[in-house]
């Protein structure tokens, strides 16, 4: 009996494990989405130009916004150059976030070295 109760302990903190990850794994999803979403509508992208970019379908889309579905890594790489966004950004914290983000859209390199040299003195 003790041996089939432990089986069926085993068995239970493994389903309960493969919970959390999904969980976890969710979570994450949402997170990704949400942020394609405000990438999609702070710059004015319509919904079709990204399905375009990411050869899927408005629905899959959708899925990937809502964390419904996981987008591939390979995808985001790929939206992220189209739109000219630096992928390093999404690796940053929230705080740094927005400041990536619009510091990425500058285009000239001197107005980039003079908020670099801003921030320096700022900061010392």
């Amino acid at each position: 009996m003790l041996l089939i109760d432990f089986k069926l302990y085993k068995l239970y903190n493994k389903n309960v494990s493969k919970i959390y990850i999904k969980m976890e794994e969710r979570e994450i999803n949402l997170k990704i989405g949400k942020y394609l979403k405000n990438i999609r509508k702070n710059n004015s992208i319509k919904k079709t130009d990204i399905v375009k970019i990411l050869g899927v379908s408005s629905q899959q889309l959708t899925k990937y916004e809502n964390g419904e579905n996981r987008i591939s890594a390979s995808k985001l790489i790929l939206l992220f150059k189209k739109l000219g966004i630096d992928f390093n950004i999404f690796f940053s914290n929230n705080d740094n976030k927005e400041l990536l983000f619009y510091f990425n859209k500058i285009n000239d390199v001197d107005i980039k070295n003079s908020i670099i040299n801003l921030l320096k003195s700022i900061t010392k």
